[in-house]
């Protein structure tokens, strides 16, 4: 009886109608929703159900990116995370890290990618845009700042 409890309330938990945690669907895991209208005593409650179920003995699947360790021991997210829970994204990183104007006939960086020091995502169906830092939207991504871009993404991403 408790395991099936506890299999049927972190299934409800992670419902996408209560928008708590993002869901991967390449990688079958699932991170925090920083922009969901949840009150945050509701993320205390699935800590508190994670620590009932260990006392229980219980063991509870729950396929959260592994980055969620690091956070609780107040280690920076970095690429090799951004890598288990969005490749395709983190492929797109690197590609701006990795850029070298020789191989594009000698267009520099900001010509390539267009980028900002913006994320943009869809939030309940109203695309939003977020700067990664103060005037980002008026900064354009360079082969001077890149690195830079890259860290505030990967912050933003896993804050």
């Amino acid at each position: 009886v408790r395991k099936e409890y506890f299999h049927l309330i972190i299934k409800e938990l992670f419902n996408p109608e209560f928008a708590m945690f993002k869901y991967n669907e390449d990688t079958k895991m699932y991170w925090f929703n920083g922009s969901t209208f949840e009150p945050n005593i509701n993320f205390e409650l699935v800590g508190i159900l994670m620590g009932i179920a260990f006392y229980n003995n219980m063991f509870i699947d729950m396929p959260v990116v592994s980055t969620c360790y690091k956070i609780l021991l107040d280690v920076e997210a970095d690429y090799d995370d951004m890598a288990q829970w969005q490749p395709e994204t983190a492929k797109s990183l690197q590609y701006i890290l990795d850029y070298k104007e020789s191989d594009h006939d000698g267009r520099p960086l900001e010509d390539i990618v267009g980028r900002t020091f913006t994320v943009d995502f869809e939030q309940f169906g109203v695309m939003k845009e977020v700067e990664l830092k103060p005037n980002g939207k008026n900064i354009p991504v360079t082969k001077e700042n890149r690195a830079e871009f890259v860290q505030l993404f990967i912050s933003y991403e896993f804050k």
